[in-house]
């Protein structure tokens, strides 16, 4: 006979997992009866919610810290999610001093099979010696670079439009395979521009991210950074990292 602990960790599987099905089919129905949808329409409606379903999940364990203070984001989380792989469709705020666990993130992926490409405040000879594979890399500075063939991977700090549209270009390259971005530099970006226009870019990414979906990481040191602003990161992103 099993534990009381088990049979309450059973009974509770057993009754979440009625319960999401319940919520599935009836998301569907509803989607099926009171919209005009075309059949492809509808699929396309359908797997664009199943995309959201860690999100989903990430503000329901938020609600319950809010309402419960029982932390299930920091304990069943952002641990299990690294260590078995991240999903498509994953966002993560990594707060480090230096990106050690961002690209041993990246790298598992590259390893996996997918496409990545980096962002960082580093020279890209440096980046591409931490990279475990091929990647395409841009470096975040204000040096004059000289000849345009070099300057295209180069991003000056406040051209945060041409940013954008580097990882627009990777995506639109590499749209039937998996995608992984990291970002790390977002401090630099900061000190170089408005809080609130590099939140929105980092928004803008990681919605446009989820729904390909690929995965988005953003390396950041949160000792540089205001309680508030941290609280606003970690607020986007779906999966947040402290490795302290």
């Amino acid at each position: 006979m099993g534990l009381p602990d088990e049979e309450a960790s059973a009974k509770g599987f057993i009754k979440g997992y009625e319960t999401g099905l319940r919520e599935a089919f009836d998301e569907v129905i509803n989607l099926a009866t009171r919209k005009s949808f075309t059949t492809t329409e509808l699929l396309l409606v359908v797997k664009n919610q199943k995309v959201a379903i860690p999100e989903k999940v990430m503000m329901r364990k938020r609600k319950i810290l809010k309402e419960t203070g029982i932390d299930l984001i920091n304990i069943t989380g952002p641990r299990l999610e690294v260590e078995k792989g991240v999903a498509p469709g994953s966002s993560l705020f990594i707060k480090e001093k230096f990106p050690t666990t961002s690209f041993r993130i990246f790298n598992q992926l590259i390893a996996s099979g997918s496409k990545g490409m980096v962002i960082s405040r580093s020279p890209r000879e440096n980046t591409k010696a931490k990279v475990n594979g091929e990647c395409v890399v841009y470096w975040l500075t204000k040096y004059d670079l000289g000849d345009e063939q070099t300057k295209q991977w180069y991003i000056q700090p406040t051209d945060l439009p041409i940013l954008q549209s580097a990882v627009k270009k990777f995506v639109g390259i590499n749209k039937d395979v998996q995608i992984v971005i990291m970002l790390d530099g977002l401090n630099y970006l900061i000190s170089n521009n408005d809080y609130l226009a590099v939140l929105r870019m980092v928004q803008k990414l990681k919605d446009e991210l989820t729904m390909i979906p690929a995965v988005f990481i953003v390396s950041a040191d949160p000792a540089s950074l205001s309680p508030n602003e941290v609280v606003q990161l970690e607020n986007e992103m779906l999966n947040v990292v402290d490795t302290k």
